[in-house]
C-alpha cells in the first residue's frame, strides 16, 4: 500500500504540467525554490531546459573569458566609463586590475566636469534632508541605493521623497546653487550632508593610498571590504595599491592543483546534501564534477 502511494505521487508530474507550473516563474532560482517536485521531475527527466525555456538564464563565461579583447568589444558599447562601470562590472574591474583601463576607453568622455548639473533633495523621516549634485539625476539615484557608504543608503527605509530642485544648468552656476541650498535648508531641517556644497569630484579622487589603507584595516577579508566599501576597494585595484593596503587580509584563493581527489573528498564530507557543497565549495564541487569523482565523494550524502 504504502509503495502504491509513493507510485502515485511520483507519477503527479508530467512534462505538461511541469511546464505549466515553470510558467509562473521567471527564472530556475524561484522556480526550484517554489516548486521542487516539478523541478526535480524536469530535472531528472532532462526536460528542464525545454520548461524553462521562456526563463531569463544568464550563463557563466568560460575561465579566462575575460581577456582584452573581450573587454574593449564590451567597454565599446559605452560612451562614459560610469555606465560601463554600473552596467558591466566584470570586465570593468577585469580592465582595472590588469592595468587595461586607459587603453579601452580611449573612445569614451573621460570628463564629465563640463556637464551641466542639476541639484537634487532626499526628504527623509524626522526632518532630515540630504542636497546633491549631479550630471544624471536617475544614475545618481540607482548608485545612491548601491552605495552602502552613501548617507542616502543608510536612510534609505526612512526616505518620504527625493525629487530635483532645479534643472540643469552650468556647472559652476549649480556649484554655487548647492551651497545655497544647504544653506537655506539647515535653517528648518537637519541637513546629513558631511562635506561642503559645490563638489564635483569623483569617489576615486577621495580615495587616497593612506584613507584606502585605514579603510582596509577594518576588514578581515577581501569579500567584506569589496562589499562593504566597494568605491576604496575599486580605487586599490586600479591604481594597484593591493600589496601595500591588504597585506593583512589572509588570501584565500587556493593555489592551482590544489583540489586533488583526497581534499575534493575531505570537503565533501563536511557536507549532508549536493547543494550545500556546491554553494559552499564551488571549487572543490567542480573539481570533483569534472573529473568524473562527485557521485563518489557525495555517496554518503541525502
Amino acid at each position: 500500500m504504502v509503495f502504491k502511494k509513493q507510485l502515485i505521487k511520483m507519477s503527479k508530474w508530467t512534462k505538461e504540467k511541469c511546464h505549466e507550473e515553470a510558467l509562473k516563474y521567471n527564472n530556475r532560482t524561484d522556480f526550484r525554490k517554489n516548486s521542487r517536485g516539478a523541478y526535480n521531475y524536469s530535472y531528472n527527466n532532462n526536460i528542464l531546459d525545454d520548461v524553462c525555456s521562456h526563463m531569463n538564464t544568464k550563463k557563466c563565461k568560460p575561465m579566462n573569458y575575460w581577456n582584452k579583447i573581450n573587454c574593449k568589444y564590451i567597454a565599446l558599447k559605452y560612451i562614459n566609463i560610469c555606465d560601463f562601470r554600473e552596467n558591466d562590472n566584470v570586465a570593468y574591474v577585469t580592465s582595472c586590475r590588469k592595468k587595461w583601463l586607459n587603453d579601452i576607453t580611449k573612445h569614451m568622455d573621460l570628463s564629465t566636469n563640463n556637464k551641466d548639473r542639476c541639484i537634487y533633495i532626499y526628504e527623509f523621516e524626522d526632518n532630515k534632508v540630504y542636497i546633491g549634485l549631479t550630471y544624471n539625476f536617475k544614475r545618481r539615484h540607482a548608485k545612491h541605493m548601491k552605495d552602502i557608504d552613501s548617507v542616502v543608503f543608510k536612510n534609505k527605509d526612512k526616505i518620504i521623497n527625493f525629487y530635483q530642485l532645479t534643472d540643469y544648468i552650468n556647472v559652476d552656476i549649480a556649484k554655487e546653487k548647492e551651497q545655497y541650498y544647504i544653506d537655506l535648508y539647515k535653517q528648518n531641517y537637519n541637513v546629513l550632508n558631511k562635506q561642503k556644497g559645490g563638489g564635483i569630484g569623483s569617489n576615486i579622487l577621495y580615495w587616497t593610498k593612506e584613507r584606502c589603507k585605514e579603510e582596509a584595516l577594518k576588514y578581515s577579508n577581501i569579500t567584506d571590504f569589496y562589499k562593504k566599501s566597494y568605491s576604496a576597494y575599486q580605487s586599490i585595484i586600479k591604481n594597484n595599491w593591493k600589496v601595500d593596503t591588504c597585506s593583512h587580509i589572509p588570501e584565500t584563493r587556493k593555489p592551482r592543483g590544489y583540489w586533488t581527489k583526497e581534499k575534493c573528498h575531505e570537503e565533501a564530507l563536511k557536507y549532508k546534501y549536493r547543494n550545500k557543497f556546491k554553494i559552499n565549495s564551488r571549487s572543490a564541487y567542480t573539481k570533483a564534477q569534472k573529473n568524473k569523482w562527485l557521485d563518489e565523494m557525495c555517496s554518503h550524502m541525502n
